[in-house]
């Protein structure tokens, strides 16, 4: 049921990963220390964007009821009720496009957005902090609704989104992921971290760490869009470990 989705203890960790992150986003490796990162718990004590598009996306569900979700009317959800906070290029250019639209004639046209998307042509990462509440809500259709909500703002990023959705689903392991992400061995894909496969081989990376202190000093050590990827990396060592409440 809707009402008991929070109570996952791996969701609480995409939170703390995202908060923690933040004290190193955008920078090189080995810059921020352990302590320091520690530090974003209470610096960023809600996250950033990532978190709060996941804490969005789970209110509106629980709000209008399973029978009642639908994709343009989380677009206009999430647009109006976004926390203020520094949200990527993407989202802040379908933000846009969402307030004009509603203020204009009131009414959201799907595949006008997706065009608008596609032209656009996102490959951003911030689509996949709905990967895991899209595969626990949505069950057997969720890569159908990942592939209609990710289609209206990160066009290109819709196979990342799906391998997301998938591995949350029980569906793809880590390594099936890392090798998916990049199908060559690298071990540069931190610095592609803003775009979605390079956040996704990231956070299955760091997932792979014995401990979640290990996953996060990893992160550090990579450096990137570290808070984009440590939220999603935690939540899948936990998925991984079947880490419950």
């Amino acid at each position: 049921m809707l009402k008991d989705r929070r109570s996952y203890q791996s969701i609480k960790l995409y939170y703390i990963g995202d908060s923690i992150g933040a004290m190193a986003e955008g920078g090189a490796g080995k810059t921020v220390s352990y302590e320091r990162a520690l530090t974003g718990l209470k610096a960023y004590p809600k996250g950033t964007d990532e978190s709060d598009t996941a804490r969005l996306f789970i209110r509106y569900c629980e709000e209008v009821g399973d029978d009642n979700i639908s994709v343009t009317g989380w677009y206009a959800y999430h647009a109006q009720s976004r926390m203020f906070t520094t949200y990527g290029k993407t989202w802040r250019d379908h933000f846009r496009t969402i307030e004009y639209i509603l203020k204009k004639n009131g009414q959201l046209d799907y595949d006008h957005l997706v065009a608008l998307s596609k032209d656009r042509g996102s490959n951003g990462n911030g689509c996949l902090a709905l990967a895991y509440p899209i595969a626990k809500i949505f069950g057997d259709n969720a890569l159908e609704v990942a592939d209609m909500i990710t289609a209206g703002t990160h066009y290109l990023a819709m196979p990342s989104m799906q391998l997301a959705v998938e591995f949350f689903q029980g569906k793809q392991t880590l390594d099936q992921v890392i090798e998916k992400a990049f199908p060559s061995e690298r071990d540069d894909g931190w610095k592609l971290t803003p775009l979605s496969h390079g956040c996704l081989w990231a956070a299955a990376v760091i997932a792979k760490e014995t401990t979640l202190k290990e996953a996060i000093q990893k992160a550090l050590d990579m450096g990137g869009d570290v808070d984009s990827y440590l939220s999603l990396g935690l939540l899948m060592w936990a998925v991984d470990r079947h880490w419950k409440c």
